[in-house]
Parts: structure tokens; sequence; C-alpha cells
């Protein structure tokens, strides 16, 4: 039996939240942003809203 495509639910719920991170290799910051833990790719279609809008906002100020 073969596990495809299946995605874990995040125990506190969604996770859709932005980090900044430096790169070891380069010294340069970089803008991550989490979206996981649905529990299925249906319900993250409306999440990269959501995503996209945080990140806009954040690499826009």
């Amino acid at each position: 039996m073969h596990g495809v495509g299946l995605r874990p639910c995040h125990k506190g719920g969604v996770r859709v939240e932005t980090e900044w991170t430096i790169s070891e290799r380069f010294g340069k910051k970089t803008l991550i942003c989490h979206n996981y833990g649905h529990g299925g790719y249906e319900s993250s279609y409306g999440t990269v809203q959501s995503a996209l809008k945080i990140m806009k906002e954040i690499l826009q100020s």
C-alpha cells in the first residue's frame, strides 16, 4: 500500500505566516512564507491568496 498525495493536518490548524531567514551560503536575507497544514490540497487554494497578500505587503514596505 502506498500513501501518495496525502498531506497531514497541522495540529494547531493551518499555518500561513512569514519569516525572514539569512542564507548561510550567500549571506542574503530571504523572505519565506509558510502555508501548510491543510489536510488536503482542496483547502489550500484559498490560503494561497492570503499568503500572496502578506508577501506583497511585506515586500512593498
